[in-house]
């Protein structure tokens, strides 16, 4: 994910799939019974929380609305 968001996406993107792997790795930890941050389910929310929120971030940025799709839209029914 932090590849292809870095490659596609930008920046922003990139951080948010770097985000994600060590929210992945903190969930790891776990199941390995490897040696884990104090309140690890607090830290394995917030990085992805704020993973998601930089992907989307990233990926809003890269693709910019066109012109007509904050027109008015009529309703043809009378």
């Amino acid at each position: 994910m932090a590849y292809g968001a870095a490659t596609r996406l930008g920046p922003r993107a990139a951080a948010g799939g770097a985000l994600l792997m060590l929210s992945d790795t903190l969930i790891a930890t776990g199941v390995a019974d490897w040696p884990q941050p104090p309140r690890p389910d607090l830290w394995i929310m917030l990085t992805y929380a704020a993973a998601q929120f930089l992907l989307v971030q990233g990926a809003l940025d890269e693709r910019p609305a066109t012109a007509t799709a904050y027109r008015e839209v009529r309703s043809t029914t009378p």
